[in-house]
């Protein structure tokens, strides 16, 4: 039996195409209480049938209970991870034992310190389009400055799929940086998944993400990068909208509100 979670709506479309592809086996899915439109989207996939199961993980209520200290480094980053992981211990809404393969997204946050932390084996997709080669950038100067609780933990743990427990790490080649190489990546490139997904299929992704038949603008692999003026979009990140004709596209400069924001 299989476990999905997600947390952003562009993990969540990944979790999709994937579980549309390999139906062959029973799964359940784990939402994160953090994403966005929580109880649409839930209705929507319990009305898909895509899944034996829908749960929530509550990410929001973990992160709340943690407990900051004046000043991190490596030696305090075990006891962080202790906490965590009794946090998540209390509050795991399934028994993570009963699945042969987890697919899980987001490690760095709660449910993804609990798995790695107790050496889980499982599969990694990369936070957003190509951002598995940008890594290393991503936790040496955004989180370590803004995050430090979380910076040390990731640090510890090889977050953001560098872990051993990783078996394969799902990512758009396509979108990674120039020479970027990881023996355990498997070519997963959400434009070409979505292509070759059947008239009905294609239908149903719309139905789950927005069934007023607007596009959805969906997540930018470097959101502060982007900038508005009269009410345009401007940036230098890749991003995709699906249009309501059922095509999946790259989206440059368009007018804001021709796209539902996530």
């Amino acid at each position: 039996m299989r476990l999905y979670y997600s947390l952003t709506i562009y993990q969540l479309l990944c979790v999709l195409l994937h579980r549309m592809k390999s139906m062959d086996k029973k799964s359940d899915i784990m939402l994160s209480d953090g994403t966005v439109d929580l109880e649409i989207i839930k209705d929507h996939i319990e009305k898909s049938n895509l899944f034996n199961k829908i749960y929530i993980f509550p990410d929001k209520m973990i992160k709340s209970k943690r407990i900051r200290r004046d000043h991190y480094d490596e030696q305090i980053a075990e006891k962080l991870i202790a906490e965590n992981v009794e946090l998540v211990k209390q509050n795991l809404p399934v028994n993570l034992n009963q699945y042969d393969e987890i697919f899980l997204c987001a490690d760095q946050f709660p449910l993804g310190i609990y798995i790695n932390a107790n050496n889980i084996k499982h599969y990694f997709f990369e936070e957003g389009n190509g951002q598995q080669s940008r890594r290393d950038t991503t936790v040496e100067y955004t989180m370590k400055e803004k995050d430090p609780y979380l910076y040390w933990i990731v640090k510890k743990l090889g977050l953001y799929g560098e872990n051993d427990n990783v078996i394969n790490c799902f990512i758009d080649f396509d979108s990674q940086a120039q020479g970027y190489y990881n023996e355990k990546a498997i070519d997963f490139s959400v434009k070409r998944e979505f292509q070759a997904l059947s008239d009905d299929n294609k239908k149903l992704i719309l139905e789950i993400f927005d069934e007023s038949g607007y596009e959805c603008f969906l997540q930018a692999l470097f959101p502060q990068k982007c900038r508005l003026t009269s009410s345009k979009l401007h940036g230098e990140f890749p991003q995709y909208c699906i249009s309501s004709a059922g095509t999946l596209s790259g989206a440059g400069e368009e007018p804001l509100q021709a796209y539902k924001v996530y």
